[in-house]
């Protein structure tokens, strides 16, 4: 959520404290997996970002396996590994055939020469519906750090309030 916002510092922190923190498999994967994201959004280094995102990998459930998939493909994207990339998106679009994937999916195949495959995989985004169950959580999700944005803004103007009004 932090990291949709643009808030990448605070997700950085948030998702290296998880890592670090992480005794459950799965909350370390989750943040190992989100951490890579963050590092590979910064640009500081993409090679950390990929170790990240192979161990989220390592020890995902394999119901999640798409996400880290789906990071190891940007990360190649970005080195310029488009086969490489074309690799990890493939297998992700297998378990989960999102169209943001899909049209990141055509970006690899065109960059490692393959129009044809790249027309097919923009074609099968067009096809994806773009909504459901995904899509509403995240709605959700996004809701909800916007109130909690504002409750924490309030919060902080009372008390902001209230020692400027003692102090007077």
């Amino acid at each position: 959520s932090l990291r949709h916002a643009g808030r990448t510092q605070s997700a950085r922190r948030l998702a290296r404290r998880l890592y670090q923190d992480g005794h459950d498999q799965l909350a370390r994967s989750m943040a190992a997996y989100e951490l890579s994201l963050v590092e590979s959004e910064v640009g500081d280094d993409l090679g950390h970002a990929r170790s990240l995102a192979r161990e989220a990998l390592e020890i995902a459930p394999k119901e999640l396996r798409h996400y880290p998939l789906a990071a190891l493909g940007a990360i190649a994207l970005k080195r310029g590994r488009f086969r490489e990339a074309t690799q990890y998106l493939e297998q992700a679009t297998e378990i989960a055939p999102r169209p943001l994937l899909l049209r990141q999916l055509a970006v690899a195949r065109l960059g490692a020469g393959d129009s044809g495959g790249a027309e097919a995989a923009l074609e099968a985004a067009a096809e994806e519906d773009s909504g459901g169950l995904d899509e509403e959580l995240l709605g959700h999700v996004r809701r909800l750090g916007s109130l909690v944005d504002q409750l924490t803004r309030r919060q902080r103007n009372l008390r902001n309030g209230r020692r400027n009004g003692s102090q007077g």
